[in-house]
């Protein structure tokens, strides 16, 4: 996945980032995940990615 969607920033800058959207980001890819839904997985993620 890293290596398509690209180089990824591991320390986020600028805007705090609020980690309760973090948690809840990574939860709905876990939740995607569990029920088998690898597009709905990869979409998720992918828009997590974009979002910083």
């Amino acid at each position: 996945m890293q290596a398509e969607a690209g180089e990824l920033l591991w320390l986020p800058y600028g805007e705090a980032v609020d980690p309760q959207h973090v948690v809840h980001s990574h939860s709905q890819v876990i939740d995607a995940i569990e029920a088998r839904d690898p597009a709905r997985a990869r979409a998720l993620t992918e828009e997590h990615i974009d979002k910083g």
